[in-house]
């Protein structure tokens, strides 16, 4: 198959994870990290600190769908 068709195949299987990932993230109350950046947090600590704790449930289930995924490419 020629190359666009192939680059595009891998897009697109790569891009469920982050469409879930960025509704994940929109998910994380703002009122949060303005109040972190009020007290005085860098993006870096409210990345760490606040988005990640937040999203970690997320981040789980996109673990097991990609480990399920590769055991099933496995065959």
């Amino acid at each position: 198959p020629p190359l666009e068709v192939l680059i595009v195949l891998r897009v697109w299987q790569f891009g469920s994870p982050m469409i879930i990932f960025l509704a994940a993230i929109k998910q994380v109350p703002q009122e949060m990290l303005e109040a972190a950046a009020i007290d005085g947090a860098s993006k870096f600590q409210r990345t760490i600190r606040i988005m990640l704790p937040m999203i970690s449930p997320i981040i789980l289930f996109n673990l097991i769908m990609q480990i399920i995924d590769g055991i099933d490419k496995l065959d």
